[in-house]
């Protein structure tokens, strides 16, 4: 079944929110970042039939322009082949060898991965013995940094996902991808799949036109764009659900990156740091305003959440002789190289705007990082509002796209937490409890030793509690 072209992504004849520099609402976004203020304009339609609210968010040119992964160009979607074609599928397949769980709450699996990493294999093992009901999928970037020749290669993997064996079982199918990188105004490169296994039954998607949830039939697949703002491929694509009597928000986030190591080491926090908190807050807001009815929320994607790297840096070089070096034309910072005192002035740490490169790399894998997640705040800033299950894998990003180094890092960027899976307080508490009091949780990366590009995709797995209300 081929997708159906809806010309945008909107909702139920609903609504559209942006924060945003474009000339509609005359407010430059980096201004409104660094001041903390954020602008919002509305753009409504009335498509019908889409179920999803979706906003983009302007790209901070210090935050946004000239940096990002780079590997995406290189583990994206051109690297398609019947191998890689099928991570998804393999790993679903493997979830379902088990028979179908009959009791009274749902399985659910949620899953967020930038898309650029998804094309490669997987390894299956990781989640062997679940049986999801309920499956969630999130993606950034679309198409990868080349969308304009990837994104045919895209719409080829969302529809063979649906159309393999493997997923014969979960009949009722909603496809919510912003593939129209013409549209460079509005482009969020963000793509959510949700598949509802043929035995859940009491499952309703919400209707934000008429403010009602109607129960979810067949397959639903909207592709398009969003209209007249200025191109970020940032973003965030909410859709509202109920399952088993019980009532959520699922919402895919990209966040800004850092552009430059060096100027990510100028403060602490730094001033991307800063940007993201500005923009999850106003993401937040929006999804927990008057407009809606409030209920648990998941946010799961591309957060960019980096470690503190000013932090960092202090404490790995706290042995070291650091030395900064300038442009010969400016005073501005080219490098900074910290070499052991001793070792015959081994050098130890290696930054510039680009590169991060650390002699005692292996630090951010022994133990899964546990060490350094000390210098991992940013999702701290929100624990008035959100909650975590406890990581207990590696930084997420950005890893090595040699295949014969799976679990090794790049050496452009300082290994994070990039991908995560956040809740609210709320959401947290409908996470079904196992009989002997411990959750039925887990929360990790998937492939850890294959080689799957710079993103490993996060997956959390739980067991909704029923709502008997």
């Amino acid at each position: 079944m081929g997708f159906k072209y809806s010309g945008f992504i909107s909702t139920w004849g609903g609504e559209l929110f942006y924060y945003s520099d474009c000339a509609v609402i005359g407010f430059n976004i980096r201004k409104a970042v660094i001041e903390r203020k954020w602008a919002e304009a509305e753009h409504r339609s009335l498509l019908p039939n889409t179920g999803c609210i979706t906003a983009s968010s302007a790209a901070v040119r210090a935050g946004c322009e000239g940096g990002g992964s780079r590997c995406a160009v290189q583990a994206g979607l051109k690297k398609l082949d019947p191998e890689r074609h099928g991570i998804i599928i393999t790993t679903i397949r493997e979830m379902l060898v088990c028979a179908v769980n009959m009791e009274t709450f749902s399985d659910v699996l949620l899953v967020t991965a930038n898309l650029g990493s998804l094309f490669d294999q997987v390894s299956a093992q990781t989640i062997r013995s679940y049986k999801p009901k309920f499956i969630a999928l999130h993606f950034q970037e679309v198409g990868g940094k080349d969308y304009t020749d990837n994104m045919c290669h895209a719409q080829d993997f969302f529809e063979n996902i649906e159309s393999s064996e493997e997923m014969k079982d979960f009949d009722r199918v909603c496809t919510y991808v912003d593939n129209q990188f013409q549209a460079e105004d509005s482009f969020t490169a963000l793509g959510s799949i949700y598949f509802i296994h043929k035995t859940l039954k009491n499952i309703y998607q919400y209707d934000f036109n008429v403010k009602d949830f109607k129960a979810v039939s067949g397959q639903k697949k909207h592709m398009g764009s969003l209209d007249g703002f200025k191109w970020s491929r940032k973003g965030f694509m909410r859709t509202r659900w109920i399952i088993h009597n019980q009532g959520l928000d699922l919402v895919n986030v990209h966040l800004f990156h850092d552009a430059s190591n060096l100027i990510a080491c100028n403060s602490s926090p730094s001033i991307y740091s800063a940007n993201r908190k500005n923009a999850l807050r106003y993401v937040i807001s929006r999804i927990s305003d008057s407009c809606y009815t409030p209920m648990p929320f998941f946010l799961f994607g591309d957060f960019n959440f980096r470690l503190d790297t000013q932090s960092l840096v202090q404490h790995l070089s706290t042995s070291a002789d650091v030395q900064t070096v300038k442009k010969d034309s400016s005073n501005e910072v080219q490098k900074i190289i910290c070499e052991e005192k001793d070792n015959d002035h081994q050098v130890l740490l290696h930054i510039e705007e680009k590169l991060f490169t650390y002699l005692h790399q292996a630090v951010f894998r022994e133990d899964s990082g546990k060490a350094l997640l000390k210098y991992d705040k940013e999702a701290a800033a929100f624990h008035d509002v959100i909650r975590e299950e406890d990581i207990t894998f590696p930084p997420s990003y950005p890893y090595s796209e040699d295949d014969t180094k799976p679990t090794q890092y790049m050496n452009t960027r300082c290994p994070a937490w990039c991908d995560r899976i956040l809740m609210s307080h709320t959401a947290q508490e409908i996470i079904q409890k196992r009989e002997d009091g411990e959750r039925n949780v887990v929360y990790n990366t998937m492939g850890s030793n294959i080689c799957m590009g710079d993103h490993k995709p996060v997956f959390l797995f739980f067991s909704l509690k029923t709502n008997d209300h």
